[in-house]
Formats: structure tokens, C-alpha cells, sequence
């Protein structure tokens, strides 16, 4: 069987969309879930959490089940059964999974972003007033024989969650979501008052055609959890690895790769995603563009419109008149010694454009300017062996530039390939709002 991101809690970080008239019943909802856990003074209290007890799964099979959180948003899950084991765990950085599938691994795409929604509930528990009426209530309904409430909401990075709460005491008796291994849910019951919040106490959990039951036997709150509680679990190296001398010998490869890139063309095409008021969202392809480089610096020609839609021929006789008339104009300067760099192509009006180190000469100097760099390690990427490095905000570093200002704001890996020693992959998110 094969386990992805999931957990006792649900997510509850929300994004914005525009709110509905029923989206106030929704905050209502919420608040009178927050009474009905103990308030918010008791809730606000809690900035750890020490979860422990039994798991059972629909074989019979028995085992051990263990959740840690810590605020602001660190988080770690295992549980194991017989010769099974799965954790996942969030340091504020990277998200990790291992499981008897794939092994020990470092995530990415929406795995990162499940998880890291599981650690925002456990440690905020919907407390966040500024994103309660951004939850919608969808409707009334039955649940194993009695009535609930069900609240849609919409992590940052679009991870949707359907809550199911009791029309009577407003606790939350199941949440639902879809992952890559299908509909996955979780029923909540036997709540008991701990440090007079209210914790549940027994969870059943659907996931991948089969039903794990959890039997809580300790919840321990504010217990000091240090942080390599949370980190990816150590794994002996083949030889020591210097973070320091890792980072210098990428500087140096992408620095001699730099050259030979602008000796290509590439396509570049980006997608956007949309959420709607029922949380529903969709992805959008974005306009194509045919890049190359002329006196060192990148030309982009559009080639497809958004949506995959294909030029006109009129449109693409303008694209061309365009892009030669910049080759021209570079030519002239170039033979009258007076041609200088320039930078083609600005970004849509109200649009952020994020630089990754592959594309751009800059960006991986910006990194190593406003990061610190943390947590080294080996996996194995598409095959092959790769370096792992996690990095979050300098503290105390004075951006000179927007682009490190959106560096100096950011935490997340880079995939490092060991023989070739450049940037293969690069997973971030802003840290702030």
C-alpha cells in the first residue's frame, strides 16, 4: 500500500476569493467551532502539541501512531503497523515522506503543499480571524445519522478541504479532500477536554481503499519539541558533506554554464491557477514565448497565446517585424562599439514573475546573499544521485534589490545534481503572507 501526505488534522490556511453572501454564515460556523473547542484563550495557549496512540488497519494488523506540532508551522506524523511504517513531517523548510515504496525522499509540487496545509491547521486550529468569512458554507446534510454543516476551504497553494461539522455542537466530525491516491477521509469522534481544549480522541481514516482506525491514548500540550523533531530523519552519509563548498562549486558550474545557454533557444510557457467561490481549482495554460539571446541577454517572441491558442498570421508577422527590429537595432550598435546589454520583454502589468537559478545568472547570487543554508543530505533524483539543501531567511540582511527583497522572503531545497554540481530543481514558498 502506498501512503502520501495525510494527517489527523485538516487544513484550514485559506486564500482569498470573492466572498458570497453565505461566507458570513461560515465565519459563524467557524467561531462557534473555536467555543465549542475550549475558546480562543484556551486554543491561543497551545504552541505545541504531543499526539500519541494505537492504529489498527482494516487487516487486523496493529500499530503505533505518533503527531507533533510545534507553531508556527512545524509538523511530523508516523505511523507504523507490522513490518509497515509512514511519516511525513514539515521543519518550516522542506516536506519529507518515507514510506515502503519510495523510500525516503524530500517533496514537492502539491505533496508539499498538503503537508505544509496539514502543519498551518495544527497549529493555528482557525484561529486566523483575517481568513474566516473566506470559507464558504456549501451545504446542510446528513452524516452517519446526523446533521451537519459542510464548510469548503481553500489552502494558499489551492489544496481544497470539504469540513463536515455537528449541526449541534459545531466540533468537527469528518473532512474529506481529494489526493493523487483518490478521496481520501477522516471521521473525528470521542472528543475529551485536554488542558480544557477539546482533542479527539478516536479517528477513522479512508485513504486508497483501506481504513486505518486511530485510537488516541496521550495528547501533551505545550511540551518543548526541539527542532530536529521535525526534520527530514538523518540517513549516514557516504562522506561528510560541506554546505559551504557545495554552494561555491554550483556558483562556479552555473557561472560556466552561463555562457553556453545563451548559445540556445528554449520554449518557456507558464500556467496560472484560479480559485473559485465553491473552492474549486483549475489551472490555466499561459502564453508561450521562443527565447534566445542576443549580446548575452534573452529575446522572447511569443509563438502561442494563452491557452495554447495559435497566432494569427497577422500576429505572427508582428512578433517577427518585432523581435528583428531588437536584432537590427543590437547589430547597428554592435558594429558603431556603442551596443549595450539590455533587458527585453517586461512582465504583464500586475503580474510576479519568480527567476529560478537556471535561467537567469543573478538569481542563485541573490540566494546565497539572503539565505541561510541548513540540513544537507543525498537522495536520488530521476535516478541519479543528487544533493539536498534546505534554506530560509537571513536575519539581518539588507536587500539591495526587488528581486532580493522576494529572495529575503522566501524558505524552501534546492536539488543539487552531484556530478555535474548544478541547480536541478528548486521548491519555494514565501513565508510571509
Amino acid at each position: 500500500m502506498r501512503l502520501t501526505s495525510g494527517a489527523l488534522c485538516v487544513s484550514i490556511a485559506m486564500v482569498g476569493y470573492p466572498i458570497a453572501a453565505q461566507a458570513q454564515s461560515a465565519g459563524k460556523v467557524i467561531e462557534r467551532h473555536i467555543e465549542a473547542i475550549g475558546g480562543r484563550k484556551a486554543v491561543e495557549k497551545i504552541v505545541s502539541t504531543d499526539v500519541s496512540g494505537t492504529i489498527r488497519s482494516g487487516g487486523g494488523r496493529s500499530g503505533v501512531f505518533i503527531q507533533r506540532t510545534s507553531r508556527p508551522d512545524r509538523y511530523f506524523m508516523s505511523m507504523s503497523w507490522a513490518d509497515s511504517r509512514w511519516r511525513a513531517g514539515f521543519n518550516g523548510r522542506s516536506a519529507w515522506q518515507e514510506d515502503g515504496v519510495e523510500g525516503l525522499r524530500t517533496l514537492y509540487g502539491q505533496s508539499v503543499s498538503r503537508v505544509r496545509a496539514e502543519a498551518t491547521y495544527a497549529n493555528t486550529r482557525l484561529l486566523d480571524s483575517e481568513t474566516l468569512n473566506q470559507v464558504s458554507v456549501i451545504r446542510r446534510d446528513q452524516l452517519r445519522g446526523r446533521p451537519v454543516i459542510v464548510v469548503v476551504a481553500v489552502s494558499p497553494d489551492a489544496m481544497t478541504r470539504t469540513l463536515f461539522f455537528d449541526a449541534s455542537s459545531y466540533l468537527l466530525v469528518k473532512d474529506e479532500q481529494q489526493t493523487d491516491a483518490g478521496l481520501e477521509e477522516r471521521f473525528f469522534d470521542d472528543y475529551r477536554p485536554v488542558d480544557q481544549v477539546m482533542e479527539p480522541h478516536r479517528v477513522e481514516w479512508h485513504r486508497n481503499g483501506e481504513t486505518f482506525l486511530i485510537a488516541v491514548e496521550r495528547v501533551t500540550h505545550n511540551v518543548p519539541l526541539g527542532e530536529q523533531a521535525f526534520d527530514v530523519p538523518a540517513v549516514p552519509a557516504e562522506r561528510p558533506l560541506d554546505i559551504d563548498a557545495l554552494l561555491s562549486a554550483v556558483t562556479r558550474s552555473e557561472q560556466r554554464a552561463g555562457p553556453l545557454r545563451a548559445g540556445y533557444a528554449y520554449t518557456m510557457t507558464s500556467s496560472s491557477g484560479k480559485v473559485d467561490e465553491q473552492g474549486h481549482a483549475t489551472l490555466s495554460q499561459g502564453a508561450s514565448y521562443e527565447t534566445f539571446h542576443v549580446g548575452g541577454q534573452p529575446v522572447s517572441k511569443l509563438v502561442r497565446k494563452r491557452g495554447g491558442e495559435a497566432l494569427s498570421e497577422a500576429e505572427r508577422r508582428r512578433e517577427d517585424e518585432r523581435v528583428n527590429k531588437i536584432v537590427r537595432e543590437y547589430e547597428q550598435q554592435r558594429l558603431s562599439e556603442k551596443a549595450v546589454p539590455r533587458r527585453q520583454g517586461e512582465p504583464p502589468q500586475g503580474s510576479l514573475v519568480i527567476l529560478i537559478p537556471l535561467l537567469d545568472a543573478h538569481v542563485l547570487p541573490a540566494y546565497l546573499r539572503m539565505s541561510a543554508f541548513r540540513n544537507i543530505r543525498r537522495e536520488r533524483v530521476r535516478d541519479r544521485p543528487a544533493l539536498v539543501v534546505e534554506f530560509e531567511p537571513r536575519p539581518g540582511v539588507v536587500p539591495n534589490s526587488d528581486f532580493e527583497r522576494q529572495t529575503g522572503a522566501t524558505a524552501g531545497t534546492l536539488w543539487i545534481d552531484e556530478a555535474s554540481e548544478h541547480v536541478i530543481r528548486m521548491e519555494s514558498f514565501f513565508r510571509d503572507d
